[in-house]
């Protein structure tokens, strides 16, 4: 297993900045939320328990699979440039995204009923401590039921996290994918944690210096637009009905601009992740059994 350091996270910040992978995962984000919210208003409307919960289920399992394909994709390209250093077309990325459809969207039902089962057999389990004959052997068992519940939780997490990455490296069936997150849970735990820190504490901070950068030069045209405009004074010496159309137009595009860029830092932050992940899982993978 080749090392990870700090070159690495360089090396993954800069493959990260890319206006291809940025753009995708910024529609990857919005197409989900919007699936996920119009599900969601469809169920209140139906008002009715059954129907409610079958949309709110589907909106779930829809806006998944649409970040699911952006990730995929993303982990792909990133993979191409960290593997034999060439960039990928998005359309082949998206294409191969397709291509492993049932992957992307079986593994995280697989990884969910997982959890429901044990979480399932855990309440039946302890349904039993009503009965008073067997309420303290029951609570012997406190101990071994957190570990495995912190176990469930790391499971839940490396799923959440890898799927995409094992897609786009290894291309595994869903039983493999599964079968190769817990060989991730088995072996490599320490080192997970170990690069999740590096990263945090090199890649954390450049991100953290970027937000500042990215406060500080909203902050400045927002105080010289709202002095130049007097929107502030002008709204507080009139009622709104008679305030300026322009100038509220102005300020709507103004808000939207600064939420775009919003969008881009968070995107970038999101591709850095999952490169990172791409590269880790590459370094790793050799060693899982």
């Amino acid at each position: 297993m080749s090392k990870i350091n700090i070159s690495d996270v360089v090396d993954c910040l800069e493959i990260s900045f890319d206006i291809r992978k940025i753009l995708l995962e910024a529609i990857g984000l919005i197409l989900s939320i919007l699936i996920l919210l119009a599900f969601f208003f469809i169920g209140n409307i139906a008002n009715n328990g059954f129907i409610s919960f079958v949309s709110y289920l589907i909106g779930f399992i829809l806006s998944i699979f649409s970040f699911g394909i952006t990730s995929v994709a993303i982990s792909k390209m990133a993979y191409s440039e960290l593997s034999i250093g060439e960039k990928l077309n998005w359309k082949e990325a998206i294409s191969f995204s397709f291509k492993n459809w049932t992957k992307i969207l079986l593994s995280p039902i697989i990884v969910l009923l997982i959890v429901a089962i044990f979480y399932f057999v855990q309440k039946l389990f302890f349904l039993l401590g009503n009965i008073p004959a067997l309420a303290v052997i029951i609570s012997i068992f406190t101990v071994p039921i957190v570990i495995l519940n912190a176990l469930l939780i790391l499971f839940l997490a490396l799923s959440t996290t890898f799927i995409p990455a094992i897609i786009s490296v290894d291309n595994l069936s869903p039983i493999k994918i599964i079968t190769r997150i817990y060989e991730i849970l088995k072996t490599s735990t320490i080192k997970t944690y170990s690069y999740i820190a590096l990263l945090s504490l090199i890649g954390g901070q450049v991100l953290l210096s970027g937000a500042i950068i990215l406060y500080l030069a909203t902050f400045i045209p927002f105080l010289i637009f709202s002095s130049s405009t007097g929107i502030f004074s002008a709204i507080y010496a009139t009622e709104l009905e008679t305030f300026p159309v322009s100038i509220s137009f102005a300020w709507v595009i103004f808000v939207l601009s600064i939420l775009i860029i919003l969008l881009a830092f968070i995107s970038y932050s999101i591709v850095f992740l999952k490169t990172s992940l791409v590269n880790f899982y590459h370094s790793i993978k050799g060693n899982l059994k």
